[in-house]
C-alpha cells in the first residue's frame, strides 16, 4: 500500500520508482502464472471450505484488486505528456502482459490505444512492443489483432494512428497451416481501411512544397500520410493474401477496391496496387482485359518521367506482358514502353531494353 501511495505521485521521481517496485512485486513475488479470482468465484458453498481456504480467497481478491488499481495508476500515467515517465508505464504494461495473464484483456487495450499516441516515439515504440508480444505468445494473434481492429474503426481517429496500426498488422508473421483464417480478417480489415481513404489519397509528387516552394501545409501533409496508409495497406494485402483463401464475393470486392486505387491515387499507389493485383488475379487464374486496360493507361500518364517506382514498374510489365496470350496487345504494351523509353534517361532505357531481352 506504501508503494502504491509513491505510483500515485503523477509524473515525479518518487512514482517512477514506485512503478518500478510495484512490477516487479506482481511479477517475481505475488501474481501465480493463471488468473487471479475474486472471492465470491469459489465454491463457498462446498462442504469442505475452511476458514484457511476463506484467508487464502480472501487475500486473492485482495491482490486483484490493488493489481487493477495499479494497472489504473499506470493508465493514467500514459495520458501524461512527459515521455520519459510514459516510456516507463509502457514498459510496465509491456512487462506485465508478456509476463502474467492476470488482466490481460485490459492490459492489451491499454498498450493497443498507444499506437493512436500523438508521439510518433512512443507510437512507434507500441508497435515494437505488440510484436514481441506475438513473437512470445503467438497465440495471442488473433486477440490482439481484433484489439487493434477496434482502434482502427474508432471515429475521427487520425490518419497518422491508423498508419501506424497498419504498419504492425502488415508486419505480422502467418503461418499456411494454422492463420488462414487470421489472413482472412486481416484483408477485410485493410480493405475496410481502403475503402475510407482511396477516395482522397491522390495528391502531389516529389517533396512536399506549394508553387512558391514554401513549407508544406497541414492539408498536404495529410495527403503524404494517406499516401503512406495506402502504401502499407497495399503491402499488407500483398502479405496476407497467399495465407487466405479469397474467392466469389471476396475476392470481388478486393479487386474493384484495387482498380479503384489504380484509377484515382497518385502514380506511385497505382503501380503498387498494379503489382497487387496481378498478383491476386494470377492466383485466382482471374488475369483480364480490365487489368490490362488499366496497365496500358498508366503507361501512357506523364507521372511515369516523375516517379520513383520505375523498377516496379518494369516489372509489373515484363510479367504482364510474359502471361498475355495476345500477341497484338503484348505488341502494343512493347511498342508503348519503346516509345516511353525515347523520352526517358539512360537507366531506364537500358531497363526497358533488358526487359525485351
Amino acid at each position: 500500500d506504501q508503494l502504491m501511495s509513491m505510483t500515485k505521485k503523477q509524473q515525479s521521481r518518487e512514482a517512477l520508482l514506485g512503478i518500478e517496485a510495484v512490477k516487479d512485486l506482481f511479477l517475481t513475488n505475488i501474481l501465480p502464472d493463471r488468473k487471479l479470482r475474486r472471492f465470491h468465484e469459489n465454491d463457498l458453498g462446498n462442504s469442505g471450505v475452511t476458514d484457511e481456504h476463506r484467508i487464502y480467497w480472501y487475500f486473492e481478491d485482495s491482490i486483484k484488486e490493488k493489481y487493477s488499481n495499479f494497472i489504473d495508476v499506470l493508465n493514467d500515467g500514459l495520458q501524461g505528456t512527459l515521455l520519459y515517465f510514459k516510456r516507463t508505464c509502457l514498459k510496465s504494461v509491456f512487462n506485465l502482459l508478456n509476463g502474467k495473464p492476470e488482466n490481460e484483456s485490459r492490459l492489451l487495450q491499454i498498450l493497443v490505444n498507444k499506437l493512436g499516441d500523438p508521439d510518433h516515439q512512443v507510437a512507434s515504440k507500441v508497435v515494437y512492443l505488440l510484436q514481441q508480444i506475438l513473437e512470445n505468445h503467438p497465440m495471442m494473434k488473433m486477440p490482439v489483432v481484433k484489439s487493434v481492429e477496434e482502434v482502427l474503426y474508432r471515429p475521427n481517429i487520425a490518419t497518422k494512428s491508423q498508419y501506424y496500426a497498419i504498419i504492425f498488422l502488415n508486419q505480422i508473421i502467418l503461418d499456411r497451416s494454422t492463420d488462414e483464417v487470421l489472413a482472412m480478417r486481416l484483408i477485410k480489415i485493410y480493405f475496410a481501411i481502403f475503402e475510407t481513404c482511396v477516395s482522397n489519397a491522390g495528391g502531389g509528387r516529389g517533396a512536399l512544397k506549394n508553387k512558391k516552394g514554401l513549407k508544406s501545409t497541414k492539408k498536404e501533409q495529410s495527403q503524404a500520410m494517406k499516401t503512406k496508409l495506402l502504401s502499407a495497406l497495399l503491402t499488407g494485402v500483398n502479405r496476407a493474401f497467399p495465407y487466405s483463401r479469397a474467392t466469389g464475393e471476396t475476392f470481388t470486392k478486393l479487386t474493384d477496391t484495387l482498380f479503384r486505387i489504380v484509377h484515382t491515387s497518385t502514380f506511385n499507389t497505382s503501380v503498387q496496387a498494379l503489382m497487387l493485383l496481378l498478383q491476386v488475379m494470377t492466383a485466382q487464374d482471374a488475369l483480364s482485359d480490365r487489368f490490362y486496360r488499366a496497365l496500358y493507361a498508366k503507361i501512357l500518364s506523364e507521372d511515369v518521367q516523375t516517379t520513383s517506382k520505375h523498377s516496379m514498374l518494369l516489372n509489373v510489365v515484363y510479367k504482364s506482358m510474359k502471361l498475355d496470350n495476345d500477341d497484338s496487345r503484348v505488341r502494343a504494351i512493347g511498342l508503348r514502353m519503346l516509345q516511353l523509353a525515347l523520352k526517358m534517361d539512360a537507366p531506364f532505357a537500358a531497363g526497358v531494353l533488358f526487359m525485351f531481352s
